[in-house]
């Protein structure tokens, strides 16, 4: 992900804040808070074989078993964060945090 949208705090005016403060133990202005990190959002495609790959096009679909209700999980460096929805904002696929992981 490129960017990261902040949570809506409601519809009071009250703005946005991006995740609110930082956790005590671990303040802003540590050098560690400016890492990039990547996280990937996986949805598993399940009885998929090598002739499919190869048969791969511009336009294919790719069905998963997965709900479209069902939120999906959003990983970094193998470790499963938050569980997510899809949600598209200006023409542009993102997450929304949906609960902890």
């Amino acid at each position: 992900m490129s960017a990261l949208l902040p949570p809506d705090r409601g519809e009071g005016g009250e703005g946005h804040a991006a995740f609110g403060p930082a956790p005590k133990h671990f303040p802003e202005s540590s050098p560690l808070a400016g890492l990039p990190m990547q996280l990937d959002v996986t949805i598993p495609i399940s009885s998929f074989r090598v002739r499919d790959l190869l048969a791969l096009d511009k336009g294919s679909i790719l069905e998963s078993q997965w709900s479209h209700t069902d939120d999906v999980p959003v990983w970094c460096g193998g470790s499963q964060l938050v569980w997510s929805e899809f949600e598209v904002i200006d023409e542009k696929l993102a997450v929304r945090v949906t609960r902890l992981g």
